[in-house]
């Protein structure tokens, strides 16, 4: 029998030891891999939950989310990649789209730590120590050690944050982007070593991939290639730049369809009041990035003289970054970057590959079987880490009912009773409801994607109460009745409803209609002269100016009276598909269309063919402006608008260029080079 060559040996252990972490990361989570529902009903997994389900359905109509906020770009409903995934994986295999949301994020979970060892095996041919890195990302979570925060919540330096993330908190995203950060960084090490056109897109699509999973990963892959291109050879420095500007270029053009500019700059305005205040972080990140770059420069001088390795280099250069965010937040709480606490499990990605790769020259000073000893010492230390990691898992993955949920019993009973109607639900009853059925809702799951900032400012007022005083149901029925909601539901002290964020849930009682009651949890119907989302109306009831607050009601006054006006003609509104309607009605010329969706430059409408108009109002709707007399079809489609055109070009454009590039440049790239 012919005996396996030496180049052999190494890819076999590679493989050996990905498959024991990948083993024991299935051991920690395995349950997940068959739970469909968790008793996690605070968590935001519904969001990945309710767009796979969407996808599934939808696939050939993703270009306007009629379902939340009053409709948003569909690309606004949050980065593609995880719903995307888990929509293949139930369609593939028949799951159920929470199961296999559920069988998804515990696969990324579990490769996690093993793409870990392999971006560290490509920067260092070192197999043991690569090793080492995914067995602390595998085993421990060293935020817990750092932020007391973390340590308080975890209650236990052993437990699995990561894990816990995932489960209580929904980060399945996060998940993601943690898992395809060292993928991306493995190809992108290799096609600046080998030049070649295949790598270089293998890089870009990864990195792509990686960008799509969330825009916390997008932060932390530029983190990440910033400390790797520090951490680089000094005599490749200049090829290796001008292979990652490359990469950037092709993974920007082939996100660009489901990331443009509008997408990135209303999520940034967004995350600067989600989950938080960080408003102003601009003025700080300007002095972090100036302490950063002298602290790299240091770190890279000192690095240099050590003779550290790149591996030990990307692990200081990127904990540095990362930690830098977490850790002046924690102990200084100043705000450098929008939510600037999820930082920490990135930062725990460098450490766990920096704790291994700085003992290295210690270890190396070691006899061999003072080697081995230790090793072995360290492997047996792990085990109990495993071993609580396991035992928490058990507790935080405990599956439910969802039919025991108040958040289904909603959703059921408006599916049923309520077809087609808006609706605004509390907290995790609107999380969920779209993970259940197609309700549209003023709500939504992902706040940072919404278009409309009057769809926020109103909720804020109803669920608050700020300011509204003895006016509290009035202010709320007029923003009910401004944005098209049919129905309202609110949850008391005693609701099952997991935030319960109404401060005043008893402003309805005997005000409005009571349609549906769970114990504490109430559906109302909000009153209209007419249930539609089109209304004939004179140009001067349109809102002219912007409501200072939630409480600035006089800019409304006299659009919500022509919404009552019976005298005005009846709008017919029919959707035709997810991203474009037909609207029937009688008008005179000095008439306009109030449509009450969110407005969007990539809105079209015609009369009889003929282009009209179509403007925002001052409080972020739709109008239209037919110019007709009598019977009037209006047409109105969604096409994303100039941006979105050029979008879509730019990635198949991108695509079809990278597949011909590496066919031809198989034989004449001039950057290939035989490694």
């Amino acid at each position: 029998m012919a005996q396996r060559s030496l180049s052999d040996k190494p890819r076999l252990q590679a493989v050996l030891l990905s498959c024991v972490l990948f083993a024991v990361n299935v051991y920690v989570c395995r349950e997940l891999f068959r739970t469909e529902y968790l008793n996690q009903m605070g968590s935001i997994e519904p969001v990945f939950i309710a767009l796979a389900r969407y996808i599934r359905e939808n696939g050939a109509d993703l270009s306007w989310f009629p379902l939340w906020y009053g409709g948003i770009p569909y690309q606004n409903a949050y980065s593609c990649f995880l719903p995307l995934l888990t929509a293949a994986a139930s369609k593939a295999t028949g799951m159920t789209p929470a199961l296999a949301y559920h069988a998804t994020v515990a696969f990324l979970y579990s490769i996690g730590p093993v793409l870990l060892f392999l971006m560290c095996l490509q920067f260092s041919r070192s197999a043991g120590f690569s090793f080492a890195a995914g067995v602390l990302h595998s085993v421990t979570a060293p935020s817990v050690f750092l932020l007391p925060s973390i340590h308080r919540e975890m209650g236990s330096l052993m437990r699995p944050r990561l894990l816990q993330t995932l489960v209580v908190y929904g980060e399945g995203a996060h998940v993601a982007g943690l898992a395809l950060l060292p993928l991306s960084l493995l190809l992108l090490d290799r096609a600046a070593r080998r030049g070649k056109p295949l790598w270089i897109v293998a890089a870009a699509v990864s990195c792509a991939a990686t960008v799509l999973t969330n825009f916390l990963a997008a932060a932390a892959l530029a983190m990440a290639v910033i400390a790797w291109l520090i951490a680089c050879d000094e005599p490749r420095v200049r090829r290796t730049l001008g292979i990652t500007a490359g990469v950037a270029a092709l993974a920007a053009a082939f996100a660009a369809s489901w990331m443009p500019p509008s997408t990135i700059s209303a999520v940034q305005y967004n995350s600067m009041t989600v989950g938080g205040d960080f408003r102003g972080y601009e003025r700080a990140l300007a002095v972090w990035g100036l302490a950063m770059a002298a602290a790299l420069g240091a770190l890279k001088w000192a690095m240099t003289r050590l003779k550290a390795s790149q591996a030990l280099q990307w692990g200081v250069y990127f904990t540095l970054l990362t930690g830098g965010i977490a850790l002046v937040w924690e102990w200084a709480h100043v705000v450098v970057a929008p939510q600037p606490h999820r930082y920490a499990s990135e930062m725990e990605l460098g450490v766990c590959v920096l704790l291994p790769f700085a003992a290295a020259p210690l270890f190396a000073r070691l006899g061999r079987w003072p080697r081995v000893a230790l090793a072995v010492v360290l492997a047996l230390a792990a085990v109990p880490f495993a071993k609580e990691h396991r035992r928490f898992a058990r507790y935080l993955i405990q599956p439910v009912a969802s039919e025991g949920t108040v958040e289904w019993k909603t959703a059921r009973w408006i599916g049923e009773n309520l077809p087609g109607s808006r609706v605004l639900l509390p907290g995790s009853s609107s999380f969920w409801l779209n993970a259940f059925n197609d309700a549209p809702q003023l709500g939504g799951a992902f706040d940072q994607g919404m278009i409309n900032r009057f769809a926020r400012m109103s909720q804020y007022v109803i669920f608050s109460s700020d300011g509204a005083g003895e006016r509290d149901a009035e202010i709320s029925l007029t923003w009910l009745n401004a944005l098209g909601v049919d129905a309202i539901g609110v949850g008391g002290p005693k609701s099952a409803e997991f935030y319960k964020p109404f401060r005043n849930p008893g402003k309805f009682d005997g005000v409005l209609e009571e349609l549906w009651r769970d114990g504490d949890d109430v559906i109302y119907a909000v009153p209209h002269a007419r249930a539609a989302l089109a209304h004939v109306m004179p140009r001067d009831a349109i809102p002219a100016r912007a409501p200072e607050n939630g409480i600035d009601l006089d800019p409304l006054k006299a659009y919500v009276a022509a919404l009552s006006d019976r005298a005005l003609p009846v709008a017919k509104m029919t959707w035709k598909t997810r991203h474009s309607a037909s609207i029937r009605a009688n008008l005179s010329p000095k008439q306009v269309v109030s449509v009450q969706i969110s407005a969007h430059p990539g809105w079209r409408a015609t009369v009889n063919g003929r282009s009209v108009p179509v403007v925002a109002d001052a409080i972020g709707q739709v109008v239209i402006e037919p110019g007709c007399s009598g019977e009037c079809s209006i047409e109105m489609d969604y096409d994303g608008g100039a941006e979105m055109r050029v979008a879509r070009r730019i990635s198949w454009a991108a695509a079809l260029l990278s597949v011909v590039w590496m066919i031809v440049g198989r034989r004449y790239w001039p950057l290939a080079t035989s490694h």
